[in-house]
């Protein structure tokens, strides 16, 4: 399965091993050097960027010196990627929420279905995956041999739950939230059904 991923450089250990490929980090990639002909015939596009509510672009904060964001795309340019039959999976924060421009604009660009969660979503800075990013990988397993979007899903989450109920006997607050926040996840289709 051929397979895209884009993410916050701040995100890099966590979506490499999430998406399992080299993903592209912002910086240096950013809206106005992102090639859209990277996208074409991509079946599985995984992506970890900051995202607002209602806003039209994601993101990553840099120091430089000053605190700033770098845009990383913009519904604008979604729109130009054909990203035709391709399933997304984005832990990106807001992009589930209602109206999402973001979401909008990746089903402009010809996606078979986005997964996705509403509000902040919690995941690691590291290769030790939790929260949205384990979902994430658990999830391109399961479409990665064949099975449908939703089903994947649903199995994808039944491993977050294990995890969840191992974080909470240990004590691990922060990584406990963020296995019970993937479980909001869902499978959207341009209809916005799960």
């Amino acid at each position: 399965m051929k397979t895209f991923a884009y993410c916050a450089a701040s995100f890099v250990d966590s979506a490499r091993k999430a998406a399992g490929v080299e993903p592209l980090t912002c910086p240096p990639i950013n809206v106005n050097n992102f090639d859209t002909g990277w996208l074409e015939g991509v079946k599985f596009i995984y992506l970890d960027l900051h995202g607002l509510p209602g806003k039209g672009y994601w993101f990553e904060m840099v120091q430089d010196p000053e605190p700033r964001q770098v845009v990383a795309m913009t519904a604008a340019k979604m729109r130009q990627c054909n990203i035709e039959g391709a399933t997304v999976f984005a832990s990106t924060c807001y992009l589930a929420d209602k109206g999402s421009p973001m979401m909008t604009a990746l089903f402009d660009a010809g996606a078979r279905c986005v997964v996705g969660g509403d509000g902040e979503n919690w995941a690691g800075r590291t290769r030790q995956l939790f929260g949205a990013d384990l979902l994430g990988q658990k999830f391109r397993f399961w479409t990665s041999i064949g099975m449908s979007p939703t089903k994947a899903l649903a199995y994808s989450k039944k491993s977050v739950f294990k995890l969840l109920e191992k974080e909470r006997a240990a004590g691990n607050t922060k990584r406990a939230l963020a296995a019970r926040d993937t479980l909001d996840f869902r499978v959207y289709y341009k209809e916005r059904k799960k």
